[in-house]
């Protein structure tokens, strides 16, 4: 990783405050793909969890079905 800074003396020449404004430029280019990616695998991560969410809440619900299905079942027998 390389160092990202803005301080430029003064007294520097016209190509180093060239030279430090590209350089400048490249770590500002860098943090926003680093920003990016960091929100690409947060996103990732935040439909993972949704996904695991909705897998839990169709198991309990299949479960429940069964349960009330097979009281039903049992309370009135084999009438429908």
């Amino acid at each position: 990783m390389g160092q990202c800074y803005s301080a430029a003396s003064s007294s520097s020449s016209t190509d180093e405050k060239l030279h430090h404004s590209r350089k400048n430029e490249e770590c500002s280019r860098r943090r926003r793909r680093r920003r990016r990616r960091m929100m690409r695998m947060r996103r990732s991560q935040q439909l993972a969890m949704a996904a695991k969410e909705k897998r839990s809440r169709f198991y309990i619900l299949r479960r429940c079905v069964v349960m009330l299905l097979c009281w039903n079942f049992k309370h009135y027998g084999e009438k429908y």
